[in-house]
């Protein structure tokens, strides 16, 4: 009997569930590339303020993602063969180091981009959550702290982060064209072009372990979490401010 964890799909179902998954996002509007945020600063119409406030809101999110998921206990990754493990431990190496992508821990790259937008380390640390971040924020504690929600919630993670290489990628192109952020401080973004996609691709590969019952809730917990990821991205433009 193996030790391991064995799939109970093909690698082929995995995908073709994520690739609905992804145009469920697209077709609900969630998709954050499609997003006003995304949009704005890749045409140059958001102000710097706009931009500073989500590094703000988003520096809120993701201090509380990383005390949530760094703080799991590691018998979540029993069963989990070699290569899945390695990833979460790449996975976070990257995140608190940069050390894949030699660059530095993504909340340093946030803080550098935010210092090019004229907004300081101070600010920073001392902004506070706006409704919708506090959403995205008070879901993560509901789920991270459930041992048995790790897979599942690993591929809900998947599913977000696919949405990550194309925003990036227009993102980083918006700061580098329209606001003379240089391409050491846009690097919050663009480390997250190549290595989302490797993320998106682990998360269905993870969903092969997960019996097929539990894939419909995964899709509805995948939808609820993108629709508070664009809510939160949304909360910063004039629009949201106006409401």
């Amino acid at each position: 009997m193996s030790d391991f964890i064995e799939p109970v799909a093909t690698l082929d179902e995995a995908h073709a569930f994520m690739a609905e998954l992804r145009e469920a996002q697209k077709r609900e509007g969630v998709w954050l590339a499609d997003g006003p945020l995304a949009q704005r600063v890749f045409q140059g119409k958001a102000s710097r303020e706009e931009i500073g406030e989500w590094c703000k809101q988003f520096f809120c999110a993701l201090t509380h993602f990383h005390r949530g998921a760094h703080s799991r206990p590691r018998a979540r990754l029993t069963g989990l063969r070699p290569e899945f493990k390695k990833h979460f431990w790449e996975n976070r190496i990257e995140e608190e180091y940069g050390a894949l992508s030699n660059t530095a821990g993504h909340v340093e790259l946030l803080l550098r981009l935010a210092e090019a937008l004229g907004v300081s380390r101070m600010d920073m640390v001392t902004a506070k959550p706006n409704p919708a971040t506090r959403a995205v924020m008070d879901r993560a504690t509901r789920t991270l702290p459930d041992p048995d929600d790790f897979l599942p919630g690993s591929v809900v993670t998947g599913a977000l982060e696919t949405m990550n290489p194309e925003t990036s990628t227009r993102i980083s192109q918006g700061l580098i064209t329209h606001y003379g952020i240089s391409e050491r401080d846009a690097q919050f973004f663009t480390v997250h072009i190549y290595a989302d996609a490797e993320h998106g691709e682990v998360g269905a590969q993870l969903l092969t372990l997960v019996p097929k019952e539990k894939w419909p809730a995964i899709k509805e917990a995948a939808l609820e979490a993108s629709r508070g990821f664009y809510a939160m991205w949304s909360s910063v433009t004039p629009q949201a401010q106006a409401a």
